[in-house]
C-alpha cells in the first residue's frame, strides 16, 4: 500500500481473504481498488468491511470517505461518517470528512 503498487496489494489481500472474511483486509482492498480508480469495487469492499464490524469507526469512515471523494451517494456517505464520528468523536479525519459531507453545494 505504501508504495502504491495497487495491483500487487490487491493480489496479496485477495489471497488473505481465502482464509476467511476479514474486515481489515476488506478495508485495505477497498483502498487499493480506489487507488486504481475502481470506485465500485472499492465501495463494495468497504461495505463488506462495515457489514463484518458495524461498530468500527475506521471501517465506517473509509466507506463514507470513499463515497464522498468519488461523488457517490452523498447521503449514505454522511450517514456512515456520522456513525463513525459518534464512535470516535475525537478523530480529526472523521470530523473533517463529515464537515465536507455536510457542506452545502458539494
Amino acid at each position: 500500500m505504501y508504495t502504491r503498487r495497487w495491483r500487487e496489494a490487491i493480489s496479496v489481500y485477495q489471497q488473505l481473504l481465502k482464509r476467511g472474511p476479514d474486515a481489515e483486509v476488506l478495508k485495505r482492498l477497498a483502498l487499493a481498488y480506489d487507488g486504481l480508480g475502481e470506485v465500485e469495487a472499492a465501495i463494495a469492499h468497504a461495505d463488506r468491511a462495515v457489514a463484518l464490524n458495524r461498530n468500527n469507526p475506521n471501517y465506517l469512515y473509509v466507506a463514507g470517505a470513499l463515497r464522498l471523494s468519488n461523488d457517490r451517494d452523498r447521503a449514505e456517505a454522511q450517514r456512515l461518517l456520522e456513525a463513525a464520528a459518534i464512535l470516535d468523536p475525537g478523530n480529526d479525519a472523521i470530523a473533517r470528512e463529515l464537515r465536507k459531507a455536510k457542506a452545502p453545494g458539494r
